[in-house]
Parts: structure tokens; sequence; C-alpha cells
């Protein structure tokens, strides 16, 4: 047997160093654990027997962050262990504050009923602080514990699912608050006027609007009411606002300038230079009136147009548009409509021919759902590094269209044809990401220079053999392919492969299918057999969306030889030990 503590393989969120483990790892590996710097190992109990077991292992110092998941534990007389920085309980009822001690410096709150109570002030010591409630339910105790007193050094408050009913004074000290569903944004007493970069406010009323635009520290609503707007009512220091649903004009004066990001639903007019200049980001629904020249502001980066399906004339768009997304245009693009510095394309609906050289040369990402018509030479720009065609099926053998062997940009890094069944007629060497309809041999040779890739496909052929230039490989099954009687057959994997992520829906693969050179496996299976899994794994991650548990995985296998190769193993990011 073989096993490694790696880190970067093992690891929930390599980038932010986080670990979970079970107690068999925990008390397994304590000295391995105990070297560790910089990183967050949590343990997760289910049950009261769970946390008891936790609290008695004698390594459980080397734990800083618990999540309990249990409403059988009585949170009014647990105490918590001095190293614990970090706490997540959830299913809470009753809580005294003061077991939790003063080393926590996390303390997420999922409040699961009603008649919550607590005793005693929240720590001190908590910088980062999350209540959340069953949602539209009202808990009387939690309006009371945020009126009460926040922590002094509190520097970021996540509310979920509160309606706000009493005044809430907020330190100084916070220098973000995240509003998850929450009503009545104007309870927040809130004295600084450095803007909160998380905050969004629903606002629903004529009079929270006016609260909001005294409030600098607040840039972003989200206007839920069908308000009349006029000219002034929002704030000069407002960057963002969402509105759907409006039935006032869209005058010059209505949104204000600075305003970088706006979301729209209207069937009014807009009229030339009604929008702020200082637009980046526009999402306009609900519209149907002919754009012309000078209706969208010069800055714009980010163009989404959801319901729009009237033609676009040359010069609407402006120059400086790098994203657009149509969700319902089913008109030509004619030459010079799109922008020169264009680099994202997104139309959902369209089947119309896209005509050569009308698409930029500055394009990397063109995303057409539903086109299905034949590519001309000079139609795809070489620019391209993503191309997401769902529902095209055409040929693209050389020699049937002239010049049809650069039809697909070279440089393409992802590809999406889910309804492809045909060969395609060159080798993309810079390959990532390819889904595909059918999964066949010509297909696979295309991947010949290949090193590290994913495929997604619909169905899969037999005889298939991926190139020996891989060595790192996800493979997902996306179709509606029967599960029953699909085996991948030996020799599909090539011996070079070292990192297999396996995510097959169901698919079972057969003794000595893994070549022996894989060194790391994740997949979504717990059924294995004698052969099933190469003897040279180290790192090995399941990932399993059934109603089976990490506990009766190792149960199952704890006592069997041969058929787990490694000693460890990462079950849905929880590291077990046999």
């Amino acid at each position: 047997m073989t096993d490694t503590l790696n880190l970067e393989s093992l690891s929930i969120d390599n980038e932010s160093k986080e670990i979970n483990v079970s107690l068999s790892y925990l008390n397994a590996n304590h000295e391995r654990l105990a070297l560790l710097k910089n990183v967050t190992i949590t343990y997760i109990a289910q049950s009261k027997g769970d946390y008891q077991d936790f609290v008695n292992s004698p390594h459980h110092h080397l734990v800083n962050s618990l999540i309990i998941n249990s409403e059988h534990i009585d949170f009014d007389q647990v105490k918590f262990p001095a190293t614990v920085t970090k706490l997540f309980l959830q299913q809470i009822v009753k809580l005294n504050f003061n077991s939790l001690g003063s080393s926590i410096t996390t303390l997420l709150l999922n409040i699961d009923d009603t008649t919550f109570s607590y005793s005693n002030s929240i720590p001190e010591s908590v910088t980062e602080l999350l209540v959340s409630v069953p949602e539209y339910k009202d808990v009387p105790a939690v309006s009371t514990l945020l009126s009460t007193g926040l922590p002094s050094q509190l520097t970021i408050l996540k509310l979920e699912n509160i309606a706000l009913k009493s005044d809430v004074p907020v330190p100084v000290t916070v220098k973000d608050i995240v509003l998850t569903d929450c009503s009545n944004p104007e309870k927040l007493v809130v004295k600084t006027v450095e803007p909160m970069p998380s905050t969004v406010a629903k606002i629903k009323t004529l009079e929270q609007l006016t609260w909001a635009k005294e409030q600098r520290w607040l840039t972003k609503l989200n206007i839920q009411a069908t308000l009349e707007l006029t000219p002034g009512l929002i704030g000069s220091h407002v960057t963002m606002v969402g509105m759907f649903n409006y039935k006032g004009a869209v005058a010059k004066g209505i949104f204000p300038e600075g305003l970088v990001d706006l979301s729209l639903g209207t069937q009014s007019l807009i009229e030339a230079d009604s929008l702020p200049k200082s637009l980046k980001i526009f999402k306009l629904y609900q519209y149907n009136h002919v754009f012309v020249a000078g209706n969208l502001p010069s800055g714009i980066e980010d163009l989404d147009l959801g319901n729009y399906n009237l033609p676009l004339p040359v010069g609407v768009l402006p120059e400086s548009l790098k994203k657009l997304a149509l969700f319902r245009y089913e008109h030509q693009i004619n030459v010079d409509v799109l922008p020169k510095g264009l680099e994202y394309l997104f139309m959902c609906n369209s089947n119309v021919a896209i005509l050569p050289n009308t698409l930029p040369s500055s394009l990397k990402t063109l995303i057409l759902p539903s086109y299905n018509k034949p590519l001309e030479k000079s139609t795809l720009p070489a620019s391209l590094t993503d191309l997401q065609l769902f529902a095209f099926n055409q040929e693209l053998v050389p020699g049937t269209v002239v010049g049809t062997e650069d039809i697909l940009p070279a440089n393409l890094e992802r590809l999406v044809l889910q309804s492809f069944d045909k060969p395609l007629p060159i080798k993309l060497n810079k390959l990532v990401f390819l889904d595909i309809g059918a999964l066949t041999q010509d297909i696979a040779s295309v991947l010949s220079n290949v090193s590290k890739v994913q495929i997604n496909f619909q169905s899969i052929r037999d005889n298939v053999e991926l190139p020996s230039s891989i060595t790192d490989l996800t493979m997902e099954r996306v179709g509606s392919q029967s599960v029953e009687g699909v085996v991948l057959q030996k020799g599909f994997f090539p011996a070079s492969v070292k990192t297999l992520s396996l995510k097959l829906y169901g698919i079972q693969f057969g003794a000595d299918l893994i070549p022996n050179t894989c060194v790391s496996l994740e997949t979504d299976q717990i059924n294995f057999t004698t052969g099933s899994l190469p003897q040279s794994l180290n790192v090995f991650r399941i990932k399993h969306r059934g109603i089976s548990g990490p506990n009766d995985f190792v149960k199952q296998y704890s006592n069997t030889t041969g058929i787990i190769p490694t000693k460890t193993v990462s079950y849905n990011g929880t590291l077990f030990t046999f």
C-alpha cells in the first residue's frame, strides 16, 4: 500500500489551504497534521456521538475549524476546544455564547427554529459573523441578538433570510456587509461612509430609496418595486442598480452619473444620451425598440440584450464593447455591426447563417447553442480559443468545401459540439476541454498532442483508445445513453496517464482498465472489485452523489484486502483512514 499526505491533491480547497478530516484520519495522521502551517483543518460532527468522540480524542487540538450539523446537541452546555477559531453551528435551538470561549474569530450560526434562544453575548473575539434563519420565518431572538450589540472588532457581517425589525448598530470596524434575502435594510445603523463592497440592498418603497440616498456606504441597490423614478432620486454615490418591470421614462438624470452597472427591465424608449456615460455593464430586458446611434453610452464594455429581437444597425454598438449576449436575436449580422474589439459573443436562439468576415478578429469566445448551419472558410476568426456549438452537426471534412481545413481555428482551447458525430479535420494541440456528441476514435486522434484535457460526451463508441500524449484526464458522461452494459474497455486509457478524474454517473470499469501508472484518481463510483483500482494510486478521492455516506464506505472496505490500494481516502472532501 502507498499513501501520501499531499495537500495540493487532497485538500478540498487548495487555494485557501483547507482540509476536512475524519476522526480516523486525525488519529492516524496527527504527527503529519501537526507539521502543517497556515492550514485550516476542519472536523465535521454529524451527531452528538461524533462530537463527543472528537472531544475525547487526544489530538483534537490540531483541529481549528468545527462544523456541527446535529440538532440533538445541546449547545447551551457544550464547551468548545480553545484551539478552534472557526465554528459553524447548524440547526441551533439554544446557545450559551459563553461556551464558545475567546478563541473564535469566525462564527456561523444556522438557526433552525423560531423558538431559538440564547444567553450572554457574542464573544468579542469574533471578527466574522454569519447569521442565517429559515426562509420566510420570524425568529424574534435574532432581532434582539443583532440589536443588543455586535462584537466591537467585527469586520464582516453576513445575514441570510432575516427581516430586520429593530435598529442594528454596526460597529465602525465593519468593512463589509453581505445581505442575502434580507428585508428592511434601513434598520442597519452604519456610521462609516466607506463603501461596503458586497452590500446589495433590496429597495421596495420610496421611503427606503430616500434613506439609501443618504447612505454613502451603500452603493448597490436592487430596486424591486415598480417605482417611477425622477432625476436625483438615486444617490450620486450609487454604482450598481438592478430594476425590473420599470414603467417610468428612461430620461437623462434618472440614473446618476457614476453608475457603472445597470440591470434594467423596461418597455419604455431609451432616449438618446439618457444613460450615464460612466456605464460599463448594461443588462437590458423586455426592450423592443430599434436602437439608434446614441442610445448606448460609448464606454459600455459588457452588454446583455435579453429579449431584444430587432435588427442591429451598423454604428449602434459602442466600439468599447468587449462582451455581448443576445438571447432572442434571430437576424443576420452584417459586416461592421460588431465592434472590432469584441472578445465574447453569445447568441442563444440564432440559427441564421453567419457570413464570412462578419465576426471581429478580436473574438475569443463564441457561444451559439442553436446554430446548425454549414461553416465556411473565414467564418470563424483565428483568434477564437473557446467555441461552443451545442446543436451543430455539419460536415467538417477536408475537401467537402474548399478550404475546410481552415474552418476550425487551430488555437482552440475549449470546444463544445454536443450534437456532433462526424470527424474533425485537424489536430487541436491546445485543447484543454472537449464536449462532444459521440466520442469516436477519429475524435480521440484529434488530441494526439494534448497532455491535459477534460472530455465530456453524449455517447462513446467501442474500441476507442485515447492518445498516449495524455497524462492528466478528466472525463464526464453527460448524455442520456443507458448505463446498463456500458463498460470502458481495457486500453481505453493510455499507459501515460498519471491523473484521472472520472465522473461517469454509474458507468462501471472492469479490472485493469486504469493503468498501473495512475497515481491520482477522483471518481463518483463507490463500488469496486479486486483489480479495478491500480496499486500505483497514492491519492484517491471520491465525490459521490448518492445517499450512501463515508462511514458506510469505510465500513464496506475496511476488512477487505487489495481492493482499495490507499490507506487514505478523501470522501466528499473529508479525509478518512482505514
